[in-house]
C-alpha cells in the first residue's frame, strides 16, 4: 500500500570549510558506515570522502587523518572514528568505474571525478531508518566538494560504458512507496538563526515559507533555474546601490552542492566596491578584511535579490540575504586559520545561488510535473510547522482517438454520402409516382428513343410489367433509408418526415411529362426543394 504521507528527515550535526552548514546524518553499505551529509538538489547521486580524501591533505591543521575525517563529515565505523568511505569494507558494495562527477559547468577549473559503484544508504527519519540498497555512490578525493552529500534531484546515473542505469534516490523512494511522489520540500538551516535545516520527502512544509514566491514550470533538463531582474544592496559603504548588467537576465541555477553564489565578474567587481572586499588569486575567495569586516557588521547590509521565473514574466519575488547570512569563515585547508570572506565567485559562463544564498529561501521541488517554487523562508523562530503531502500525478490513460483533421475528414464524407442517397431516393420515389398517377398506358415508352438492336422484344415485359411485389419491395426499402434535408436558414441536418402522396390534376400531366423527358438524369440536391 502506497505511503500517502511524506518523510520528514532532520537535520543533525553543523558542519563545513567553508561556512556552518547544517547537514543530515546518513550510513552507507554493510557493516554501515556513518557521515554527515548535505542535500544536493542537482544530481541523484551520494558522494562520500574516500580515505584518500585526508591522506595528503596540505593545511597543517589536518595532519592528523581522524580529524581531516570529522572536518570532511566523516562519523564513525565499527565503533571508531572513520578517515573516510572505505568501500572495501562493505559486502554490499559493486564496483562501476570513475567517472566525472555532474557538477554545475564551467564552476571549477579541473574535471571533477569520482569512483562510481553501488551500494545500501540508508535514511535517518522521525520513524527509524530508511535503507535503500543498490545506490548510485561515489567516493570522491576532490576538496571542492569538501563535505558528502546525498542527491534528492530525479536525475538517474547513467554509466553508459557499462550501459548501466542506477535510479535516483527520490525514484526509487517513489517506485517503493515510500514517499507519494518525487518531490521535496527544502530548508538548508541558518547558523546564524541556531536553527537546523529540515527535509520533506513526498511533500513540503508549508511554514516553511513566506509569500507565494514564483513557481517554475517546464523546466528543462531537470535544472532548477530562475532569472535575477536585480541586485540591490542597502546600507553598504556607499549607501543604497543597485548591481545592474546584462548578465543579471540569464538564468541562474539553484544548486545546494556548492556553497557560494556564483556571479558574473563584472558583477562580483561592482560588489567588491561597495562592500570593501579584498579578491583572493591563490583560493579565489573575495576576503573581508578586519577593518572593512567591523564596518559591515556595524552597518549591517542586506542583499535583495528580485527574481522571475523567465525573463519575460512580470512576475517576481523577492529573496532578501541579512549580512549575517553572507558573513563565512574559510578554514582548513583553503586556509590555516578562520579567515573572514563574503560568498561569491567568478563564474566564467552560467551562474549558481547557492547554499549561501538558499538560507533565506525556501524551495519546493516537483520532478513528476516538471515545476518548482521559490519563496523567502520565513523566521524560524516563528514558524508552525505544517507539512502538506505532494502527491504523484494521476496515470490514468485515455482511449485512442482520432484526431480532429480525421473526425471532420469522417463527417464530410458522411453528410455527402447522406446527400447522394437522399437525392437518388427522391427522384426515384417521384418518377413512381408520377407513374401511378398517369396510368401505364399513358407514360411514353423509354423504348422508343433507344438504338433499334437495344428495343424490348415484343413478348418482353415493360417497365410498368413488373410485378407489384417486387414494386412495393423497391418501395419499402427506398422508405426505410432515412432522408436529410438541408435548410437555408440552419446549419445542420434535419429528419424529414415520409413523403405526402399527391396527384397531378390531368390538365397538367402532359406538361409535366415534357418538362420530365428535358430534365438532367441526376439534378443537384437543394436547398429547400
Amino acid at each position: 500500500m502506497a505511503n500517502t504521507y511524506p518523510l520528514v528527515l532532520e537535520a543533525g550535526l553543523w558542519a563545513g570549510n567553508d561556512g556552518n552548514w547544517s547537514t543530515w546524518p546518513i550510513q552507507v553499505g554493510e557493516p554501515p558506515q556513518h557521515f554527515n551529509v548535505l542535500p544536493a538538489t542537482s544530481n541523484g547521486e551520494t558522494w562520500l570522502p574516500l580515505l584518500e580524501a585526508c591522506s595528503s591533505s596540505p593545511s597543517v591543521a589536518l595532519t592528523d587523518p581522524n580529524i581531516c575525517g570529522q572536518s570532511r563529515g566523516v562519523g564513525d565505523f565499527e565503533g571508531s572514528q572513520s578517515v573516510g568511505y572505505q568501500h572495501n569494507a562493505s559486502s554490499s558494495w559493486e564496483n562501476i568505474g570513475t567517472y566525472n562527477l555532474p557538477v554545475q559547468a564551467s564552476l571549477f577549473n579541473d574535471d571533477q571525478a569520482g569512483l562510481y559503484g553501488t551500494d545500501d544508504v540508508g535514511l535517518h527519519n522521525s520513524t527509524g531508518l530508511l535503507n535503500l540498497t543498490g545506490q548510485s555512490v561515489a567516493g570522491i578525493v576532490t576538496k571542492d566538494f569538501w563535505l558528502g552529500s546525498f542527491g534528492i534531484a530525479k536525475r538517474a546515473a547513467n554509466f553508459s560504458t557499462e550501459k548501466t542505469i542506477v535510479p535516483s534516490l527520490l525514484e526509487e523512494m517513489k517506485a517503493q512507496n515510500l514517499t507519494p511522489s518525487a518531490s521535496f520540500g527544502l530548508d538548508v538551516g541558518a547558523s546564524y538563526e541556531n536553527a537546523s535545516g529540515s527535509l520533506v520527502l513526498g511533500g513540503y512544509d508549508a511554514g516553511a515559507s513566506e509569500g507565494q514566491g514564483i513557481t517554475v514550470s517546464d523546466f528543462e533538463d531537470l535544472s532548477l533555474a530562475v532569472h535575477t531582474r536585480s541586485i540591490v544592496l542597502s546600507n553598504t559603504l556607499q549607501g543604497t546601490v543597485s548591481v545592474t548588467h546584462d548578465l543579471l537576465s540569464l538564468p541562474m541555477a539553484i544548486d545546494s552542492s556548492v556553497s557560494q553564489l556564483w556571479l558574473p565578474g563584472v558583477v562580483c567587481d561592482q560588489l567588491e566596491v561597495f562592500l570593501g572586499l579584498t579578491y583572493d588569486t591563490s583560493t579565489e575567495l573575495y576576503i573581508v578584511n578586519d577593518t572593512a569586516h567591523e564596518k559591515l557588521v556595524r552597518l549591517a547590509p542586506e542583499m535583495a535579490f528580485t527574481l522571475a521565473a523567465d525573463g519575460t514574466s512580470n512576475f517576481t519575488t523577492s529573496i532578501i540575504l541579512p549580512y549575517t547570512a553572507l558573513d563565512l569563515q574559510a578554514g582548513p585547508p583553503t586556509y590555516n586559520f578562520s579567515t573572514n570572506y563574503f560568498p561569491i565567485r567568478r563564474a566564467s559562463k552560467g551562474s549558481v545561488l547557492g547554499r549561501a544564498f538558499l538560507q533565506e529561501a525556501y524551495l519546493v521541488v516537483d520532478w513528476e510535473r516538471s515545476n518548482f517554487t521559490l519563496s523567502q523562508a520565513s523566521k524560524r523562530g516563528n514558524r508552525t510547522r505544517k507539512i502538506v503531502p505532494i502527491s504523484a500525478p494521476s496515470k490514468a490513460k485515455s482511449k485512442p482517438s482520432l484526431s480532429v483533421g480525421a473526425i471532420v475528414g469522417v463527417a464530410i464524407g458522411a453528410v455527402v454520402l447522406v446527400v447522394i442517397i437522399a437525392a437518388l431516393i427522391w427522384w426515384r420515389v417521384r418518377a413512381r409516382r408520377l407513374r401511378k398517377a398517369l396510368g401505364p398506358t399513358d407514360i411514353p415508352d423509354p423504348a422508343s428513343s433507344w438504338p433499334e438492336d437495344k428495343k424490348l422484344a415484343d413478348n418482353e415485359p415493360g417497365p410498368e410489367e413488373l410485378p407489384d411485389t417486387n414494386r412495393d419491395s423497391i418501395h419499402s426499402e427506398a422508405m426505410s433509408v432515412p432522408l436529410y434535408e438541408l435548410h437555408e436558414e440552419q446549419t445542420s441536418y434535419q429528419l424529414m418526415g415520409n413523403p405526402v402522396r399527391y396527384e397531378l390534376p390531368a390538365d397538367r400531366v402532359e406538361s409535366e411529362l415534357e418538362a420530365q423527358q428535358n430534365e438532367v438524369r441526376y439534378q443537384p440536391y437543394r436547398s429547400g426543394s
